[in-house]
């Protein structure tokens, strides 16, 4: 057994008999309380981890849009949008580290065309890392492509309409590659496999048709363990124009001759009416677990919620905000809470993470990056954390922290990257992780909030 795992389960087992001590003196509600009134007043509590470290290190800070992935075996990947000396365009830059994230290599560019690129993200398959994003300022010139970090070649995508600048989501399989992603004009959500063995990449197929007067987008995917089941969810705006926006998801069958053969969506998010930026992971076991957030009442955009959701054997259960308290937005891009979910299990303990971005009615107006964490597979949720703490003194000069992204180490550390702005046009993207299995106190039980 690894000796940071060994410990860490030591470590938790530890803190489980301390927890069951705290509450047999009544003092586990004390903590939830001062964990929602820290809320209440805009004073979300620190997350226990490493100082940030500035990852992109850009010349002239025009590092954007990170993604960060592990391998869950001590590798992990860093990609985003940076111009460097020498570039004369905006290029797709990559940092790899073979040690749970102690040491990283420098960045490098791994996109190669005259176009300005965009919009990375980044999947691991064993120990090869695979990367997307999009090339193009404007239609119809905008263009997409993936590639192996590290390996020179770069491989375009088809798609069978003209695409938009949208992102494209990225997943893998031990025999496969699998890219979603909506062309903007036809609000359609299309899909794309290759097997890791071929040079090219195949037409990409579309995955649903919505209804006339609605329009899909904003994709994500994932991949179940055995590799033969596709996960994907995205956004689905309403029809008549009535504003509403719900959380879309569908499963299909990988068959190797004609693609994917896809199931009836369902929808996520009924019980709300305005859903946005679903995120989604699978775990051994084949459950989904699902992130998107919420636009608070009366479509005020500035006022977000973070909302969790799993599906198991056609149920989906439980469907609850992790947190009760909204958090505040700006309007840089992105304007919404734009959550990302990561797990991690060992010995049959699932532990999932969310992150997200966002400030408190009555603190400062500048976003931090926030975490909430579950070691029951979903039931429960921790108070969120301040991961960026920008308001401190770590991170000279941080004026808003925004864009995370998060992955869980071999040791159950969950390592978060984000974009963060150090002056008008100035941004770098930093890199930090937690102690391990801190991030489990206080427990603040979430379970039939429901709303």
């Amino acid at each position: 057994m690894d000796g940071r795992m060994e410990s860490g389960m030591i470590y938790r087992r530890w803190w489980a008999i301390c927890l069951s001590a705290l509450a047999a003196l009544g003092l586990i509600a004390g903590l939830s309380i001062a964990v929602a009134r820290a809320a209440l007043t805009g004073d979300d509590p620190n997350w226990p981890r490493v100082a940030p470290r500035n990852a992109s290190e850009s010349p002239d800070d025009e590092a954007l849009q990170p993604s960060i992935a592990s391998n869950g075996l001590g590798r992990l990947a860093i990609v985003w949008r940076d111009r460097q000396t020498g570039d004369e365009m905006q290029q797709i830059y990559a940092s790899l580290s073979n040690d749970d994230g102690q040491t990283w290599s420098t960045p490098a560019a791994i996109s190669t065309t005259l176009k300005n690129s965009r919009l990375p993200d980044v999947a691991f398959t064993g120990e090869r890392a695979f990367a997307v994003w999009v090339d193009g300022d404007s239609p119809p010139s905008i263009e997409m492509y993936e590639a192996e970090i590290g390996v020179t070649s770069v491989r375009s995508i088809s798609s069978p309409i003209e695409l938009d600048i949208t992102q494209a989501r990225i997943a893998a399989s031990a025999e496969r590659v699998h890219i979603v992603f909506n062309a903007e004009s036809s609000g359609q959500i299309y899909h794309a496999s290759r097997i890791l063995t071929d040079t090219a990449w195949p037409l990409a197929q579309k995955v649903y048709t919505s209804a006339s007067g609605a329009f899909s987008s904003s994709p994500a995917v994932a991949v179940g363990p055995t590799g033969d089941t596709v996960h994907v969810v995205w956004e689905e705006s309403s029809m008549m124009g009535e504003g509403e926006v719900f959380v879309m998801y569908i499963t299909g069958t990988v068959q190797q001759a004609a693609g994917v053969a896809w199931y009836t969506p369902i929808t996520l998010s009924e019980i709300i009416t305005q859903a946005y930026r679903p995120g989604v992971v699978v775990d051994s076991q084949g459950v989904a677990h699902f992130a998107w957030g919420e636009v608070g009442a009366a479509g005020k955009q500035e006022e977000q919620y973070v909302w969790y959701a799993r599906y198991l054997d056609g149920s989906v259960a439980p469907v609850l905000r992790i947190d009760p308290e909204r958090v505040l937005v700006n309007d840089k891009t992105p304007t919404f809470v734009t959550p990302d979910i990561t797990l991690h299990e060992d010995e049959g303990e699932t532990t999932v993470c969310i992150t997200w971005h966002g400030f408190r009615p009555g603190a400062s107006s500048e976003e931090e990056i926030l975490i909430s964490c579950s070691s029951d597979g979903g039931a429960s949720w921790t108070g969120p954390h301040n991961v960026s703490q920008s308001s401190g003194d770590e991170i000279a000069q941080g004026l808003r922290s925004i864009r995370s992204s998060v992955a869980s180490d071999a040791a159950g550390r969950q390592h978060v990257v984000w974009q963060e702005q150090s002056g008008e046009n100035a941004w770098e993207i930093y890199h930090t992780y937690g102690l391990n299995n801190t991030v489990y106190l206080p427990l603040v039980m979430r379970a039939g909030r429901g709303g």
